[in-house]
Parts: C-alpha cells; structure tokens; sequence
C-alpha cells in the first residue's frame, strides 16, 4: 500500500490504527535490575579474579622464595659437612713425619686418628707415589698387606696426582648405600707429591642434615646426584632401595641447568608439590625442597570464600537498588509509554501529564510538542501526498518512454551492424566465386572452339587420327577444370548460404565448430587479403557446440574486425590466435592478438555501448558491446579482455557447451 492510501485511510478512520501495542510492562523494571546486579556481579568478579590471580602469583613466589633459601641453607650445610671432612684428612697429610721421613709404616698412626675424627668415613687408605696402595684401614674390614692394590689407573688418584682435591662421583654399595671418594695429595712441601690420601665417605650420614628440614606441615628436602640417583631423603628406606629421579620434571630441569617450572609438580610418590632447588657445584649434587600443593594454595581458598561472601553482599544491594531505581524512574517511563502509545496509534489530540520536575517531564513536554507539530502537518500532508504522486507518475512515464525508444534505437543499430556484416560477407563471396566462375567460362570456351575446329575437320574429310587424340584429351581437361571450378562455386554459395542464414536468424542447431571457423574466416578473405596477418585456429576436429551459430558467427566476425581496425597499423604484420578448449566442462574460447594492447584507463570501458578511439575512422563503439551481449546473455557465459599497452590483447570467454 502507498504512502498516500496510508495517510488517507488514517485520516479518514482513525480507530483502525487506534490499537495500541501489546502491553509489555515490567520489561525495563527487569533490565534495570538485571544491569545493576551485572554491573555489581562484574565488579566484584573482577576484583575477586584479580585478587585471585596476585593472590597466586604471591603465594608462589612467596614458596619459591622461602623453599629457594631453605634448599641454599640445606647444600650450605653439606658443602660445609664435605668441607669439613676435607679439612681433617688435610690436617692427617700435613704430619712432621710426613715432612722428615715421607710416607712409613708410622702413619697408620694417623689414618686410625682420622678415623676417630670423621665418623662417616669408613675406609682410608694411603697411596703411594706410583698409585700402590702403602696402608689401607677400615670400620668394616681387616686389610692384610697382601690384599694392598695398585690404583695408579683410578681417577681419584690420577686427578689427585695432579696437586688438588677431588671428588668421586657418588656409587652404591651393595647397590644400597650410597658413598663417594675424597683424594687428595700428600705433599712433604708444595708440589712435591709423595702420595695420595684416599677416603671412602659413606654418605647416609647426610641424612642427618635432609631430616632435620622442616617447609610447613608438608615439606621436605632430599638430594639427587648428578645422575639422578637418590642420594638423601627423610625417608631412608628410599635411599637404600637406590631410586632414580630422572623421570620427575623438577630433575630434569635440574639436570639440564634449565628453570624450575613454577606449577605443581609431580613427586616420587605422584603428589602435587611445589619445587625449589640449589646447587652444589663442588659435588655435582642438587638439594631439593618441596612443599604439597594443598598446602600451598590454602591462601587462594580463602581467598575464594572471601570473594564468594562479598559477591553475595553485592547481589543483595544490587536487588535493592534494583528497587529503589523501579519506585523512582519506572512509574514515570511507565506513563511515557502509554502516552507514546495513544500518540502512535493517532490520537493526537493527547497529551501526557508527567510531573516529576526532571529530565522525564521534559521529555513528556517535548513529546507533547511533537504531537502539536504533527496535528498540524497532517492538515496539508495529503495534498502534498497528491502533488507528489502525480509528478512520480510523470516521471515513471518519460522514463519508460525514453527506455523504449533506447532499446529500439539499440535493435535498430544491432540490425544495421548484421546488414552491413552480412553486405560484407555478400560481397567477399562474390569475389571469391568469381574466380572459379572465370575459370569455368574460359574452360568452356576453349571447349567450345576445339569442337568447331574439330567439327570443320570432320566436315573437310581432312580428320586424322592425331586431330581426334588431341580434341580428346582437350576436351577431357576442360570438362575435368569445369567440373571442379563449379564444385568450388557451389561450395562456396553453400557455405555463403549457411552463414547467412545463421547471421539473419537466431536458430539454435548442433554445429562442428573447427569447420563453421573457416567457413566465417573464408567469409571475411577480402578484408584479410588487404593485410598480411597471420590467423592461428586451434581446435579438435570433432567438437561441436550446441548453440546459436549466428551469434557464434558474429563474434568471431567483430573480433577479427576490432582487431582490423584497433590492434594494427597499416602496413604491419600480425598474428590473431583462436582458441577453442573444452578441457574444464564450459567451452573456454580465447580469442588473442598481438597488437597494440588495450591503454589501461580504457580496459574498464570497451564493452560499454559506443565506446570507441576510433570515431569517423571505421569504429562504431558497438563490437565489443555486441560481442558481450552475446555472450554473457545468448550463449549464457562470461566474457572478460586482459590486456597491456604494447603486449597485445587477450579475450576470454566461457560458455555452456550446450546452451540454456
């Protein structure tokens, strides 16, 4: 329904748009307490995440922090404990013996205090000079002189022999205890080296320093060596079981220098734990402490109950609030609405009473005006409504009219441009059926003169047998060149015929396409024998389109005569290519010449209606928009040009192999 019936109609009966809306009320009373209680709900979310999260982030710095210096404190206390026992056996190889008489039977002396002095070693043994074992004395076992060794090829001696300590890397007895060997020189003064004081250090006894660590309610400490062996651990029945740690993350971490991750952490047992390590780079050893996740994120938990209480204290001032907003700006709103309402459905002679004193009884006033303003422009609306109707009509009709007579100025054009292409092929024909028709005449009249000359023969009585061979063989070369010209000449007319009648109808039939090409290239000889191009067709032998091989005809026919007339100069050589591929299911034609190329600012325009460069010199501006008409509308396909100034053109056009 127009806008003029819609007005009428209001006018004239106002009660049928009278009919206010279905009643919707409570719906802003529900979004404002649903917005104030997200706003609220969001807000303390917000604070409660970020608490949570800086809550987390301190939690496990704090335990890293605290278990890091406990876990420095725990290889202090080793190193010292290792540091130690290499200061008492230092003080055994420092003897006056040592300095007047070197290495005798006397200093068994020595080892046996040594071994009162350092409860954890169990076996010291003195080498001499050349790695042959001189006194060996143990806790657990008796040494004859028969059982002395040569350890001139152990590492310990070898790297003691050198001048410095050195410290075995950590081994199991009875693949339960764990030990390491303490060598070092012994020396009259420095740098003469006279042997070598080895110490075999059991190492359970660092278990006494591991157990004493206490992180919280849950923590621990052991020590792992450098090759993930277990070395101490408050519980030392897995020392003695020799566990190896190599598959826990914080080991491996430890073992590749690499950083403790920062989350939970599996340990030996599967828990979740917290881990922090230190080093002890003397030994190769690394002191771990860890703490049970539980117990870490005990602070968050809190956290979290604090946040939910507080988001409940927020929810109920939200409802509350929620209230307070309904009894305040609702019942006004309220009233706007309904007024709205009546004012929308036509009553405009209401008019809303708000009294408020605020921004909504401003808002009721200016609504009031409104009303006023359109009361009054109803009064002249539905002349108004009238005036413009009729000058629309007037326009739709000019227009219409206009369109009429461009359509028929556009068919009388097209028509002209067939005519003139159907004239030229007329034309071309009668050149070409010329010459096989001069050519029969002059046959047929050498024939005709060789039988009256043949005849008089006769007639005389002077024949020969000779004047009879050579009228023969006359007159079977002239029927022979007569016979063979007439057949160029009808094929010709025929072929002149069908592209005619295909170019001044518009019949659709099933056509072979390599042989319909030359029959429109042989149409267009005479405007190509003024010229010396070059024309390339490549098709297969047996395709054949079922389509309208009028509108096929003429666009081959104007592109070779847009190429005629805008790719070449006079006087130039050129190749045209016509391409025709059904390798994709549509019908790729791709017409190309390597002419003078399209000037990029033109490309966008050559297939809008007369548009050419080429205005009074043989150029209507209609080819190509005829070309493209053909296609994309009588063929059903698309057509595009690629195409750069001095680089030739190229068309593109796809198309049903079977048209629509």
């Amino acid at each position: 329904m127009d806008t003029k019936a819609r007005v009428t109609r209001s006018l004239q009966d106002p009660e049928e748009t009278r009919q206010p809306p279905r009643e919707r009320g409570g719906r802003l009373l529900r979004r404002t307490f649903l917005i104030a209680m997200l706003v609220v709900c969001g807000g303390l979310l917000t604070s409660g995440a970020v608490e949570l999260a800086f809550r987390y982030q301190e939690s496990v710095t704090e335990i890293g922090t605290l278990q890091t210096e406990m876990a420095n404190g725990v290889a202090f206390k080793i190193q010292q404990f290792v540091q130690d026992l290499e200061k008492t056996m230092r003080a055994s190889t420092q003897t006056p013996e040592l300095i007047t008489a070197g290495l005798t039977a006397s200093y068994e002396f020595y080892l046996v205090k040594l071994l009162g002095l350092a409860p954890a070693i169990t076996t010291i043994t003195a080498l001499d000079q050349n790695g042959r074992e001189h006194l060996k004395l143990s806790r657990v076992q008796l040494f004859r002189p028969q059982d002395l060794q040569d350890r001139s090829a152990d590492d310990v001696f070898v790297h003691a022999r050198q001048g410095v300590s050195y410290f075995s890397p950590v081994y199991f007895v009875k693949n339960s205890e764990p030990y390491m060997q303490i060598a070092m020189p012994i020396e009259r003064f420095a740098g003469n080296i006279i042997g070598v004081l080895l110490a075999e250090v059991n190492l359970k006894y660092v278990w006494d320093v591991i157990s004493q660590i206490k992180v919280g309610k849950t923590g621990y400490a052991y020590v792992v060596s450098r090759e993930g062996d277990l070395i101490a651990h408050p519980d030392i029945n897995l020392v003695l079981q020799r566990q190896n740690l190599k598959s826990l993350p914080q080991v491996q971490a430890a073992l590749s220098k690499s950083p403790t991750p920062s989350t939970a952490l599996p340990n030996l047992a599967g828990e979740s734990v917290f881990s922090s390590r230190a080093s002890i780079p003397e030994l190769g050893w690394t002191v771990f402490v860890e703490r049970m996740a539980d117990e870490a994120y005990a602070p968050l938990y809190h956290s979290l109950l604090r946040t939910a209480v507080l988001l409940l204290v927020g929810l109920g001032a939200a409802v509350v609030a929620s209230f307070v907003i309904s009894r305040r700006v609702v019942r006004p709103v309220e009233q706007l609405r309904q007024g709205v309402a009546r004012i929308g459905a036509g009553a405009l002679d209401y008019r809303i009473e708000v009294q408020t004193g605020d921004e909504l009884e401003a808002l009721a006033a200016a609504f009031n005006q409104m009303t006023a303003q359109l009361q009054e422009s109803y009064a002249d609306l539905e002349q108004k409504v009238d005036l413009r109707t009729q000058e629309l009509q007037s326009k739709n009709e000019e227009l219409e009219m206009a369109l009429h007579q461009v359509q028929e100025m556009q068919n009388q054009i097209i028509m002209q441009e067939k005519m003139v292409a159907l004239g030229g092929l007329v034309a071309g024909v009668a050149h070409e059926i010329n010459t096989p028709v001069g050519i029969g005449v002059t046959a047929a009249s050498l024939l005709g003169e060789q039988t009256a000359s043949f005849r008089n023969l006769y007639q005389d009585g002077r024949m020969k047998r000779s004047d009879l061979e050579t009228y023969l063989e006359t007159a079977s070369q002239s029927s022979t060149m007569l016979l063979s010209n007439l057949n160029r000449a009808a094929e010709l007319i025929q072929s002149f015929k069908q592209v005619a009648v295909d170019q001044s109808t518009e019949e659709r039939r099933c056509f072979p396409v390599k042989a319909y090409l030359d029959e429109i290239l042989l149409s267009l000889r005479p405007q190509l024998k003024r010229t010396s191009h070059e024309i390339a067709v490549h098709v297969d032998e047996g395709l054949q389109l079922d389509t309208y091989p009028g509108a096929f005809a003429q666009m081959v026919t104007n592109l070779v005569m847009n190429s005629l007339t805008h790719a070449f100069a006079p006087g130039e050589t050129g190749q045209i290519t016509l391409d025709l591929s059904t390798t994709p299911k549509p019908v790729t034609f791709t017409y190309s010449d390597n002419g003078c190329g399209i000037p990029a600012e033109h490309l966008e325009k050559i297939f809008e209606p007369f548009f050419t460069t080429k205005r009074g010199q043989g150029g209507s501006g209609l080819g190509l928009h005829i070309i493209y008409n053909l296609v994309t509308q009588k063929l059903g396909g698309t057509m595009h040009c690629e195409s750069a100034e001095g680089e030739g053109t190229r068309f593109v056009m796809t198309f049903p192999r079977h048209s629509p």
